[in-house]
């Protein structure tokens, strides 16, 4: 048993797989792991850690489990534009294919837990996403569709598939055709869809600079980069 606070993922994955008591609440595996009362929040913090990357997983009653004691396994996960996905596993093991009515909100890009649910010689696994462990991106970049009830914004990655929905009070000053960065408040569950607020508002695709921004955006550049790109064309000779 551990008994200072340097807990490390093993020590408590370790925990875990002998607990004879089943799912550990954070204060059972900190009793366990021997962490003093003055090291308990930042060892929440470090549940949460490795809850994102998959090396644990939370269950009901807020307690702890293994992923693969219940089946599960983590990995990243790419989207088509059909709208399916496939998870690459941490395990290396063959790609999982997850149709698009199993994504459970999950996104291009996003870290998941996945149950595998059928297995055929010569094709990939095919499964679900049990849960979205830490999101890729909070932004989206898309054109604005006004409408007086509630507008939308229409991705332009087409691995984005749903239309976000922005209520008129979030359009942010967004007319008609304007490419926009959202901030989603919600991945749209089910046949939902996704909602949001328009952050920042880039113009029209047609105007100068406009598609450049759009793509920094939808890369997560920083500003000082999009200033970079911006100003660049402007340095470049006119001939070579």
């Amino acid at each position: 048993m551990k008994t200072n606070n340097k807990v490390s993922a093993d020590h408590v994955i370790r925990a875990l797989s002998e607990s004879k008591r089943g799912p550990l609440k954070p204060k059972e595996l900190a009793r366990t792991l021997g962490v003093p009362s003055n090291g308990y929040h930042s060892f929440k913090r470090f549940l949460t850690s490795l809850e994102k990357a998959g090396k644990i997983q939370r269950v009901k009653g807020h307690r702890f489990i293994i992923p693969e004691s219940v089946g599960l396994e983590s990995g990243v996960i790419a989207l088509t534009r059909a709208g399916d996905g496939f998870v690459r596993l941490d395990s290396d093991s063959k790609d999982v294919f997850i149709g698009a009515r199993h994504l459970n909100t999950a996104m291009d890009g996003d870290r998941v837990l996945v149950r595998i649910e059928s297995r055929r010689r010569g094709r990939s696994p095919e499964g679900v996403v049990a849960s979205v462990l830490d999101r890729s991106r909070d932004t989206i970049v898309g054109t604005f569709r006004y409408s007086r009830r509630r507008s939308a914004v229409i991705p332009l990655d087409q691995k984005f598939t749903k239309e976000i929905l922005i209520s008129s009070r979030h359009s942010g000053g967004a007319d008609e055709g304007d490419v926009v960065v959202v901030r989603l408040d919600s991945y749209g569950e089910g046949d939902k869809s996704a909602s949001g607020r328009v952050e920042v508002v880039l113009g029209k695709l047609t105007d100068p600079g406009v598609d450049v921004l759009a793509v920094a955006h939808g890369f997560a550049l920083s500003l000082i980069f999009l200033l970079m790109l911006l100003l660049l064309p402007k340095r470049m000779p006119a001939r070579v």
